[in-house]
């Protein structure tokens, strides 16, 4: 476990940072939301939407509509489908593992020139962790 991972759940050091994150410039701006939140700034045509998103099985809600569709835990490959929709800004599929790499970076920009700036929560950095992105990415980084 990271240390700043460490600090934002270990209750000694007060309650969860907030998660933020930094819009595209122009217009720039900063979205905060909770900890368990994904921040999102989706740039386009130089006018920002800002948002805090709950990740599937976050929140009281997610966790009770899943209770009742007799569904266990939220996985891994559902949370970075997830992400990974809202900043591409389309439903997936299955998981494509060459693109977990737009999830290790904090800005992407979509083919129609859309921007989009974004701070996961741990949640999602969990699940990236879990499926082996960091070395998958590394690997990708030092073989070229």
């Amino acid at each position: 476990m990271a240390f700043s991972t460490f600090v934002r759940l270990n209750p000694l050091f007060g309650p969860p940072m907030p998660n933020t994150c930094n819009c595209h410039n122009p217009p720039g701006g900063q979205v905060t939301c909770e900890s368990h939140q994904m921040a999102i700034c989706i740039v386009r045509n130089g006018v920002a939407q800002y948002k805090c998103l709950d990740p599937p099985g976050t929140s009281p809600f997610h966790r009770f509509v899943r209770s009742l569709t007799l569904r266990g835990p939220v996985t891994s490959a559902e949370l970075l489908n997830w992400a990974l929709g809202k900043i591409l800004g389309s439903h997936r599929g299955a998981v494509a593992k060459a693109q977990f790499h737009i999830l290790l970076d904090d800005k992407y920009e979509r083919r129609d020139g859309t921007v989009v700036t974004f701070s996961l929560p741990e949640s999602i950095r969990s699940a990236l962790t879990d499926s082996g992105a960091t070395a998958l990415t590394e690997s990708r980084y030092l073989h070229g």
